[in-house]
Order: C-alpha cells, then structure tokens, then sequence
C-alpha cells in the first residue's frame, strides 16, 4: 500500500489516539482483512502495539476478528477487517459528496476550471476567524498539521481526501485560493507526497 498524500480523517465522535486512528485509516483503506504484521510494517509501531490497537477497535465495534484459512501447521493467523460503517470519511461522507458536486459542477460549466476553483476557494475563506494562523486553521480544518521545518507544513490527513483523490487538480486549488486569501499569496502545496501533503510558506506567513 503506497504511503503517498494524507490519511482520511477520523469521525471527531470515535476520539481515537493518533496512532489508532492509524491503524483503523490501514484497515479501512485496505479494503480486506489485514494481518498485525501488514499494519504493523505500515505504520512502524511494534506488532504487540498494533494487536492492542487492532483488539479496541474489535471491541468498539470499529472492526471485526477473522481467522484466515489455516495453511501448513500451526494455528490459522488472525485477520481483521473494518466494520462497514466505521470509515475514517463516515463522518463527513455528506461534506464530500457536496464537494464532488460542486467539482462536477465546475468541470461542467465553466471554461477555466481551475480559475473557477480558485475562486471559491477564495470565498471560502470568507468564514476563517480574524487572526487564526496558518496552523490553528487546517487544525480545526482536519489537516493535521505538523512542521516539517520554519516555513513547511506537512498535512497528515485531508477531510476530503476521496474528492481530492478523484479531482486533486480542482480540490487541491479551491484549497490553495482559500490559503492565498487569508495568509497570502506567496503559498505553495505540493499534494500526494509520502505520509501527506506539503504546504510551503513565505517566512511572513509562518504558521
């Protein structure tokens, strides 16, 4: 499983750690029962922790216990697989479906499709708080942002993340028309690198 651009964000209502969010965001994406060891060589965290990880999702409902068939001697290795309904986008699937419409929308109607997208981004940053930084908003936003040095943001996890993986020229513009609007345009994002996306700040629109 490649690593490239964010995680999906998690239901605010699961108040998972970090890295169990991790390990359900794995499971999810992964679309079949995963073993500990598969998780564990994914997400770094030793297999012992995974297991933990893996057995509170089981017990809150967020994903279930299988064993694989049984091959050679031994007993058959344990598997796990996400509920139907426990999906790190099952919180804001409604947000993601408007998202996709107004893309479709755009890509419909109008002649310069990323002029367009730009443009509502900048709208967009209409509602953003007086005086919130750079940080504090893709926090609230469901970004997750961390500093990978002084003027580099790197997002972990996209809220739209399905919508910005079907279109990411036109999502990935509404979202850097609303950055340029409220923090300057002397913004850059570089999408779908390993473990997130990249966002290059001038230094006088440090986070």
């Amino acid at each position: 499983m490649s690593n490239l651009g964010p995680r999906p964000v998690a239901d605010p209502a699961l108040r998972l750690s970090a890295a169990r969010g991790a390990v359900l965001a794995f499971v999810v994406e992964a679309g079949r029962p995963v073993t500990v060891q598969e998780v564990a060589l994914s997400s770094g965290q030793h297999v012992n922790t995974v297991r933990e990880h893996l057995e509170a999702l089981v017990e809150a409902g967020l994903a279930t216990r299988q064993s694989k068939p049984p091959s050679g001697r031994g007993r058959p290795a344990i598997a796990y697989a996400a509920e139907a309904e426990s999906s790190p986008l099952r919180g804001n699937k409604e947000y993601v479906a408007l998202v996709d419409a107004l893309v479709a929308h755009i890509k419909d109607t109008s002649p310069d499709v990323l002029a367009d997208a730009d443009a509502v981004g900048r709208r967009w940053a209409a509602d953003t708080p007086q005086g919130e930084t750079v940080q504090e908003m893709l926090t609230r936003m469901g970004f997750d942002p961390v500093l990978e040095s002084t003027n580099t943001l790197l997002l972990r996890t996209c809220p739209v993340l399905a919508a910005a993986k079907r279109n990411p020229d036109v999502v990935c513009a509404m979202h850097l028309g609303m950055l340029r609007t409220v923090h300057g345009e002397n913004v850059e994002l570089e999408p779908f690198v390993p473990n997130g996306c990249l966002l290059h700040l001038s230094p006088a629109n440090q986070a």
